[in-house]
């Protein structure tokens, strides 16, 4: 169990972008234990992006939405998001949760961020 995601990681480098589908098996025990993306996730040496839904790979990017929440993970995140949105001309969009469930959104159109290549 779980030998896929390990096989995909084995498989990265450092600073590699690693790319998977999403699928789900309800009912199974890998519900229970993790799936794939998750193993990748959290064994993932570089950046991972999982694709949910088909047939989409033609339209253009509109928007880039990353999570930040301070930490050294989150900014590199960030920092990742943004030079994506940038190189797509994308609508950036940070999502931010506060201790007392309110979620944040704060949407950046071609702004450059400090630390981030244009």
């Amino acid at each position: 169990l779980g030998a896929p995601g390990y096989a995909l990681v084995s498989a990265t480098h450092d600073h590699d972008l690693l790319v998977l589908g999403a699928t789900s098996h309800p009912g199974k025990l890998t519900d229970l234990l993790g799936s794939v993306a998750t193993v990748a996730a959290h064994r993932a040496h570089g950046p991972v992006v999982v694709v949910h839904g088909s047939g989409h790979a033609d339209r253009p990017l509109r928007r880039v939405v990353v999570g930040v929440d301070g930490s050294e993970a989150g900014d590199e995140a960030l920092a990742w998001a943004t030079e994506a949105a940038l190189a797509a001309d994308a609508e950036l969009v940070l999502v931010h949760r506060t201790a007392i469930a309110l979620a944040s959104t704060v949407a950046i159109r071609n702004a450059a961020i400090p630390g981030c290549a244009a």
